[in-house]
């Protein structure tokens, strides 16, 4: 029998996964999985989500809440809040008329804010303290495919730009000269002069005689572009 390694056995574990708690506070969140689930005691309906945080410090840490539903007034503002966070909206259950195991498919992949605060333990309990997450807001992707704004395209489907996001080839006009490549010619060559007529870091020194009038007109030291 293979010699047990605590190191590999905990290798690749997030702050969550050991069971820390992470500070109070709202994060960006996506959905890794969900599943429908019914109380023990009383037989609510519930929909337990795992996610994942996908910016800031914390980014990869683990993450569990469950929007249970509820009839008393308080307890139904709280789950719809976290169902349309969830992606879970009124016109699509009117639409689709969902059963329980769709509506969890439906929110695997939910990007939302999450309200993350600390639990304690009710006196007398055995329980230790833990984060609670609640679904706050949902995270629109309006801005195009990968949340990219979408190329400018003319009316045969060529795009009119040369963006950076979708490759797409330039489309010259007629006439028309080409506009340099960035505000200093091109931003990824330092030898070229930058807009206030200083040289990039491997270009040749400008003389003495050139600072006075480079000074005057770069402005601002710590904004280069002014």
């Amino acid at each position: 029998m293979a010699e047990f390694n605590l190191l590999d056995a905990l290798s690749g574990l997030s702050k969550t996964d050991l069971g820390e708690l992470l500070p109070e506070g709202m994060y960006p969140m996506v959905v890794d999985s969900c599943e429908y689930q019914v109380s023990k005691n009383k037989g609510t309906p519930g929909w337990t989500y795992k996610a994942t945080i996908t910016d800031g410090e914390f980014e990869g840490e683990h993450l569990e809440g469950t929007a249970w539903y509820s009839k008393t007034t308080r307890g139904m503002q709280l789950y719809w809040q976290q169902m349309q966070a969830l992606g879970v909206t009124l016109p699509w259950v009117q639409a689709t008329n969902p059963g329980p195991e769709d509506i969890a498919k439906s929110i695997v992949g939910a990007r939302f804010m999450g309200d993350v605060g600390i639990e304690e333990p009710q006196a007398g309990s055995r329980q230790r303290r833990r984060n609670r997450l609640i679904a706050s807001t949902a995270i629109a992707d309006d801005a195009g495919d990968n949340g990219y704004p979408e190329a400018e395209v003319d009316a045969s489907g060529e795009v009119l730009v040369d963006d950076i996001f979708t490759e797409g080839p330039a489309v010259d006009v007629p006439g028309q000269e080409p506009e340099p490549e960035g505000p200093s010619g091109d931003l990824d060559d330092p030898t070229l002069p930058s807009p206030d007529g200083t040289a990039g870091d491997a270009a040749v020194p400008l003389t003495d005689e050139a600072a006075p009038e480079v000074a005057a007109a770069a402005g601002d030291p710590d904004d280069p572009w002014g």
